[in-house]
């Protein structure tokens, strides 16, 4: 921790209940062998009002430069709500990391998301169209809360869209992916809108060298029904111990809307990733 002074990120992840304002706070220390604080990340409190539909947001923070001396990580966070009900109407916490990175080459190769234009920024760009049913993809603005401000939307047939990735190209040799089999997490954002229902399916693959898959990740595809809000929803995983092998990793998203309305009222998809997460 002296000489290499590895980079620390730390991540939380929280929400608010519809029905009643609430606040978040969070409080990350670096502290040296007496537990006195070397490097604090304290940001202001986040105050959600009554009555309202906010998505689980992320703070985050990467530590870097701290000097020498840390022998302790406090990790510190929590809120309440703001009505003062009884009962449980506070502030949602859950999905919090501390991860040290290697100070060295492969922090390069970390916190990464290997897709490309993942939020829509520049169209449709650097995704392959696999189905294109109704009127087609489209993208637009989020019509709900969400820390970003773009996303894909489906319209009334199958629509699916694909990237296919290079791990040898991307940096991650052989050797490492038979290896050390670092852990590859895979993260996807939908939604709908509340005038039409909609269905949505995610497939992630660990492909060989042939293309094959190796491991497969294929959750039930998610139903959702007209009428009713819904906030942004994570579709999360991570694949572990897959073997040698792993050469290409396809990612395949989508869906539809279920009412067969002209235009684009199918599922939202925003926000996706895959990060390769070295174990070592």
């Amino acid at each position: 921790m002296d000489q290499l002074r590895p980079h620390i990120k730390i991540s939380d992840w929280y929400a608010p209940c519809f029905d009643c304002g609430s606040e978040y706070q969070i409080c990350v220390q670096l502290l040296d062998q007496k537990k006195t604080p070397i490097k604090t990340f304290q940001p202001e409190k986040v105050i959600f009002p009554f009555r309202n539909s906010q998505p689980w947001c992320e703070t985050s923070h990467v530590f870097k430069n701290y000097g020498p001396g840390v022998r302790f990580i406090r990790f510190t966070h929590g809120g309440n709500d703001t009505q003062f009900w009884a009962g449980h109407y506070g502030i949602r916490v859950t999905n919090s990391s501390v991860v040290i990175y290697p100070a060295d080459e492969s922090f390069s190769l970390t916190n990464r998301n290997l897709l490309k234009n993942p939020v829509a920024q520049e169209g449709l760009k650097g995704w392959e169209i696999v189905a294109n049913g109704g009127d087609r993809w489209v993208t637009e603005g989020n019509k709900t809360t969400f820390p970003v401000t773009k996303c894909f939307v489906t319209s009334c047939g199958l629509c699916l869209k694909e990237q296919l990735i290079d791990l040898k190209k991307e940096g991650y040799g052989d050797a490492l992916m038979d290896q050390q089999q670092p852990h590859i997490k895979i993260s996807d954002w939908y939604t709908t809108l509340s005038d039409c229902g909609s269905e949505y399916q995610i497939c992630v693959e660990l492909l060989d060298e042939k293309r094959k898959p190796i491991s497969t990740f294929q959750p039930e595809k998610v139903f959702f029904q007209k009428g009713t809000i819904y906030p942004w929803r994570q579709m999360f995983h991570v694949f572990r111990n897959y073997g040698p092998g792993v050469r290409f990793i396809r990612f395949t998203h989508g869906g539809k809307d279920t009412k067969f309305q002209k235009g684009q009222h199918g599922i939202q998809v925003t926000n996706s990733s895959v990060e390769i997460c070295l174990i070592d």
